[in-house]
Order: structure tokens, then C-alpha cells, then sequence
């Protein structure tokens, strides 16, 4: 059976955090109430050196929460980039505003100021910065725009716990991702920095902001413990299966079986491909799935060290290719390791003959792309250059679980399929 490379699907998992969540399923009186999300809420906060850090059961729960103590209301717009989840846009929706998207800059995959002021109106109420992949957005041009036209600033970090602020040798430079906003939010989904499935957390340093985030949390409930023990499972039959994925197919075939049947969450539910909330949004942080990320946040430096070290890796392997390689890559914690080639979707498609599932985020300018993304807000053509990286973008993996050989066998693939085709 040829070598398996996987870029998501749990792709954190240690032993140790399978050891923890099965003892975490077995004991369901410890699901919702415990100590752990106070740890994790602590544990951000010192890390961050913020004077608040709230959890809650999502990422998209904490941006909604945000949204909230900001006051957003209907017709209020809210400028993001496009090329990015449907996660971000669709709390904007829930609040009953208005998602205006920006195109973003080719060289860095985040957000393009020059278009965020062309799209700046009196309508307009906030700003959200993604750091995509890890890259900081242009915080420093950012900042100067929201203060200009009275606009909050809250800072998408689902890919970029713990990375710094990479200026042009200002004040900031050096300053933790999250931080340098008005607020800032971080996802522990099933395949970002650290993981619990799902799992989020909100920051900031204004303390009342950060009274009003308490009050918002205080008010959601805990998710149904069916919803809880679903992701607890989550790890655990992902360990079985990966394995099997391709020993003839039996792996991928109990993995659809199982989401279809419930037993598996999607990362995106099915109200929301039309831009619906479900019913698991927003809620508190559980406390065995805040038990998983508090765990997984302790071993945050092997992590960050492991993704630096295979993206310098890439970066030295593969930059005679005729493919776009990300910038100041030295010292920078990608999640995954963006390339930009014409040929990226018959890429994907090659690798997965060979037993390599890279990464397609985003192969749609609103990912993923069987959502609507018209519901969304988005109109064709308007962010030409998210559309066009959304054709051309792949991302090698750079998780615990890709050793320097899995690295190399990758490498190996790409010389051997660009060497072809060049």
C-alpha cells in the first residue's frame, strides 16, 4: 500500500490527545462543566498579554460575540477580503449586516487596503483582517485607514496563533497577530493551529470590551451533549480510519458514511452553504473540548517550531520551479504553505493519484464551493484577484504529523510533475 499524505483531517492529533479524548468520551458528566475553558481563557490572555480572553464553542461564535459588543446592526457593512471561509462572512450575516468583500494582494494573500478604501462608504462599520495562512495583513496601512473613516478593526486569527506582526520596521513589528486591532479571534478547528474539532476564543485589551465580550458569553448556553460527543468522536475514528483511508477506499468510504449518518461533524454544516445558522451557533466552550485545546495550546512552541522548519524546507526545495512562493518566509508559522501556479487544480488532482491530499484552500473566492456563495453577498467579478488565486492556489501541509521525509516525498512528486510539464 503506497505512503498516505494527508494536509487536513485532524491533522494535530497526537497519541497523547487521543489517550485524552477518549477518557473525555467515556466520562460524559464532565462534558459541558469543568475547569478547562477557565484555563484556556487564562493561558490566552497571558499569552497574548491581554486583559481579556473569552472562549466560546467556535470561531465563528467568538466573531459573532465581537460583532455583538461592537454593536453591529442591520444594513451596517463589514469589510473583509474575500478568498476565505464562508466562517467569517456568515456571523456578519447572523448579525444582520452587510459582508463587503475587498480583493487581496496577490504577493501576500491577505487583505488589499488599496481596495479597502475604494470600498469604504458611509454605510460602512468595521473592518475584518485576515492573517491568511499565517501572513500578517497590512496591519500598519489597516489601522490608519479605520482611524481615518471611524472604523473597528477585528483581527481573523484562525491560522495564525501566536505569529507576529511582520511590518516594515514600525512600532508594532514584533507584536503577537490578534493584538493590534480593536480585537482579535482564533478558530481550533479540526485542522488549524491547535485543535479541539471546534473551539474559539476572543481577545482584547479594552477593558470594556472586554466586560461587554464576558456579559455576551455569559448570556449563550452550553451546546446539547449530543453535539459535544460527536466532536470528542471525531479524533477518535479519524485515528482508525486514516489508515484505511486509501487500503481500498474503505477509509473514505466509512468517512462520508459517517457524516452522513451524524456520527461526524462537517466543518461546514448544511445550513450554512445557504448562509442559515444552525442551531450549534453560538454557544459556550464546552469543557471536554476545551479539556483537547487547552492540551494541544501547551505543546503550541513543538508545533510552531515543526511548521517553520517544513516551510524553510519548501521554500529552499522548490524555488527554482515556476510556481508563486510566499514571501519573508524566514521565521514565518505557516498553516499551510501557500503556492500559486496556473495548474494548481491538476496539481491537486495529480497528487491525490499518488496518494497526497494537499491542501485546496481556497479552490473558491468563498470556500468551500458547494456553498451559494450569491447568499453570501458576494457578486461575481467584484475581487478579480481573490477569483484568479482561487483558480491558481494550493498549500503543501506543514502539521506535526509531516515528518522531513513525508517533506521530501512531496518534493519529490512536484520536481517529478513540474519537471514534466515545463
Amino acid at each position: 500500500m503506497k505512503p498516505s499524505i494527508f494536509t487536513s483531517l485532524s491533522p494535530n492529533i497526537e497519541r497523547d490527545d487521543f489517550v485524552m479524548a477518549l477518557k473525555l468520551f467515556l466520562t460524559p458528566w464532565r462534558w459541558k462543566h469543568g475547569k478547562h475553558a477557565e484555563l484556556l481563557e487564562k493561558a490566552f490572555a497571558d499569552f497574548f498579554q491581554v486583559q481579556t480572553a473569552v472562549s466560546f464553542n467556535s470561531g465563528r461564535s467568538s466573531l459573532l460575540a465581537l460583532l455583538k459588543i461592537f454593536d453591529v446592526q442591520k444594513n451596517d457593512e463589514i469589510l473583509l477580503q474575500a478568498f476565505t471561509c464562508s466562517a467569517v462572512p456568515a456571523p456578519i450575516i447572523w448579525a444582520g449586516a452587510k459582508p463587503v468583500f475587498v480583493d487581496v494582494d496577490p504577493s501576500t494573500f491577505t487583505l488589499s487596503v488599496h481596495d479597502l478604501e475604494k470600498k469604504i462608504t458611509q454605510r460602512s462599520k468595521g473592518i475584518i483582517a485576515q492573517h491568511t495562512f499565517g501572513i500578517s495583513a497590512d496591519m500598519e496601512r489597516i489601522l490608519i485607514i479605520a482611524k481615518k473613516h471611524g472604523l473597528f478593526v477585528i483581527e481573523d486569527c484562525a491560522h495564525a496563533i501566536g505569529n507576529v506582526y511582520a511590518g516594515n520596521g514600525n512600532e508594532r513589528d514584533g507584536k503577537k497577530l490578534g493584538t493590534l486591532g480593536d480585537a482579535g479571534f482564533f478558530s481550533f478547528g479540526r485542522d488549524k493551529v491547535i485543535s479541539s474539532v471546534y473551539g474559539g476564543m476572543a481577545i482584547t485589551n479594552n477593558p470594556a470590551l472586554g466586560e461587554k465580550l464576558r456579559m455576551v458569553q455569559s448570556e449563550y448556553e452550553f451546546p446539547r451533549l449530543f453535539w459535544i460527543g460527536q466532536q470528542l468522536w471525531h479524533p477518535l475514528i479519524l485515528r482508525i480510519l486514516i489508515p484505511l483511508y486509501y487500503f481500498l477506499n474503505i477509509g473514505k468510504i466509512l468517512l462520508v458514511l459517517f457524516q452522513k449518518l451524524g456520527l461526524l461533524s462537517l466543518a461546514i454544516s448544511k445550513e450554512e452553504r445557504s448562509a442559515r445558522k444552525p442551531s450549534f451557533f453560538p454557544k459556550k466552550f464546552p469543557n471536554a473540548l476545551a479539556a483537547l485545546a487547552f492540551h494541544q495550546f501547551k505543546k503550541l512552541e513543538k508545533f510552531q517550531q515543526h511548521r517553520i522548519f517544513l516551510a524553510e524546507f519548501y521554500n529552499k526545495a522548490l524555488k527554482s520551479y515556476r510556481m508563486r512562493l510566499p514571501q519573508n518566509v524566514a521565521g514565518t508559522i505557516f498553516l499551510r504553505y501557500p503556492l500559486a501556479t496556473p495548474r494548481a487544480q491538476e496539481i491537486l488532482h495529480k497528487a491525490k493519484e499518488a496518494h497526497i491530499v494537499l491542501g485546496d484552500w481556497y479552490t473558491s473566492v468563498l470556500a468551500p464551493e458547494k456553498i451559494d456563495i450569491q447568499l453570501y453577498g458576494y457578486k461575481n467579478g467584484c475581487c478579480p484577484v481573490a477569483q484568479r488565486l482561487s483558480e491558481e492556489t494550493f498549500n503543501l501541509p506543514t502539521h506535526i504529523h509531516i515528518s522531513e521525509r513525508d517533506a521530501k516525498h512531496i518534493v519529490q512528486f512536484l520536481e517529478k510533475y513540474l519537471s514534466n510539464i515545463q
